[in-house]
């Protein structure tokens, strides 16, 4: 792994550079943040991330909220969720919790956070732009390739989980796994993007599926999910949702510039 930037809780370089960061997330690469905490450490890695606003957004796929989980017996008297992270570079993160027994969710932001020592931001894959205009070397990568979909200001780099090949009308069609995106992004995109407004600092967030055709038609798919109040602290500001507040799924339809990338040989 390639150690491109280590902050401390307050914000302090320790290692490397924002620079170096943005620079690899600029370019596609897998990145991972490696967390040093007051008992244990943790390593997150990041299918999806955008760059906005002079900031890496790490986006965590969901999975469960238990890091030393109970004995089965405690867990039937406890609320079990899942959870999604947003890592910002500038030490601010998010956590979003789903609770699996049906009671809604929480949203937690945090702003340096003083449960955790140090964040470690690594590289462990490099990318690079791939000039691929044949749909045949298209299939034969496999999974080995990304899109970074460019929005104004705003980039997000997303790791195919399906690439559909229909027989007429579109070359290819790549489908995400659910992604944490601020509502306001997936509603527009190129609006937001307009505004420098960092991914962390937004009230309500929605799970997104987004769809990319090769002719750079871009399909979000969004439903309202979190929401809290308020700037984030130290000690972390919390709100909640519950089912019957969520919002009904909604369609965002953009055209963007995309660019497929590929690991370095």
């Amino acid at each position: 792994m390639n150690l491109l930037l280590e902050k401390d809780t307050a914000g302090r370089v320790i290692v490397g550079s924002d620079g170096q960061l943005l620079d690899r997330a600029g370019a596609g690469d897998d990145l991972v943040v490696h967390i040093h905490s007051q008992g244990y450490n943790e390593t997150i890695m990041f299918a999806n991330y955008a760059v906005s606003a002079g900031r890496v957004n790490g986006l965590s796929l969901p999975h469960l909220n238990h890091g030393d989980l109970a004995e089965p017996a405690r867990l039937q008297r406890e609320p079990i969720s899942s959870v999604e992270y947003i890592y910002d570079s500038m030490c601010t993160n998010l956590i979003a919790k789903d609770m699996l027994d049906g009671a809604g969710t929480q949203l937690t932001r945090y702003a340096h956070n003083a449960a955790y020592r140090r964040y470690a931001w690594h590289a462990t894959r490099k990318y690079t732009e791939a000039g691929i205009t044949d749909l045949d070397d298209l299939i034969r990568l496999g999974d080995q390739f990304k899109l970074r979909l460019q929005f104004g200001e705003v980039q997000l780099v997303i790791r195919p989980d399906i690439i559909f090949f229909p027989d007429r009308d579109r070359d290819y069609l790549v489908k995400s796994s659910a992604m944490l995106l601020p509502a306001d992004f997936a509603s527009d995109p190129v609006g937001y993007a307009r505004t420098g407004r960092p991914f962390i600092d937004n009230h309500t967030f929605s799970r997104a599926y987004v769809n990319v055709d090769s002719d750079n038609l871009v399909t979000i798919v969004h439903t309202l999910r979190y929401a809290a109040a308020g700037r984030p602290t130290e000690s972390g500001l919390t709100g909640a949702l519950s089912h019957e507040e969520e919002g009904k799924p909604l369609v965002t339809r953009v055209y963007c510039k995309q660019t497929i990338l590929i690991p370095e040989a």
